[in-house]
């Protein structure tokens, strides 16, 4: 009697250990890393992305590398006209920050002609526990905009030694929608010509989460 009850109480703590939801917990470390390539006489194609296990984040990151590729194919016939060849490189990092909060960075690199490629980044910092994307409102309400852009602008003029473009960049909240955070920072990106010159790059700039 006393080995059954044992063996019952066993078999109600498995249970209750088990997610039945669909996911697998919340995001609190790197994902699977995979990709998508193709190459041909056009060039080539090679997005790389995580995938967690979760269903809702894994569903958000594929709609979006899909999309970047369904965007790109259109002009291999270009490129076949041109006798050129064009090319997609994306890579990604992942930052973590309590409680299960994932931000996946995606450097997207274009050549499709021209003089040069383009380099832009796209952020998707997701809530893995509540099944949410989260724009940078929801850390940064009212006036802490201002404190951000401040400190923001600082380091930006500090490292390029000029202001006038970093100030028309940094205008607004939507100025500063590439970023990612983590329990103790804010990273953000700002694509070439957004503060700096091409030649420049791309930017990045860290700055402390909170009151700091």
């Amino acid at each position: 009697m006393v080995l059954r009850i044992a063996f019952f109480l066993q078999i109600i703590l498995i249970l209750s250990s088990c997610d039945f939801s669909g996911e697998k917990g919340i995001i609190n470390k790197p994902g699977h890393k995979d990709s998508v390539n193709q190459s041909g006489e056009w060039g080539k194609y090679s997005v790389r992305y995580p995938a967690y296990g979760h269903s809702f984040t894994d569903s958000l990151i594929r709609n979006f590398t899909d999309s970047l590729i369904s965007g790109f194919k259109p002009t291999i016939k270009y490129a076949l006209e041109e006798k050129m060849k064009y090319e997609m490189d994306v890579n990604y990092k992942e930052y973590f920050a309590d409680p299960g909060i994932v931000s996946v960075v995606f450097n997207i690199y274009q050549f499709t002609g021209g003089a040069h490629g383009n380099t832009f980044m796209e952020t998707y910092v997701i809530d893995s526990k509540n099944n949410k994307r989260l724009a940078l409102s929801h850390f940064i309400k009212g006036d802490e905009f201002k404190s951000v852009q401040k400190k923001v602008r600082k380091k930006l003029k500090e490292k390029l030694g000029y202001s006038e473009s970093v100030d028309d960049g940094t205008a607004t909240l939507d100025d500063f929608s590439a970023f990612a955070v983590t329990n103790d920072k804010f990273i953000f990106w700002f694509s070439p010509y957004q503060v700096a010159s091409y030649a420049d790059g791309l930017q990045e700039v860290e700055i402390p989460r909170g009151k700091k």
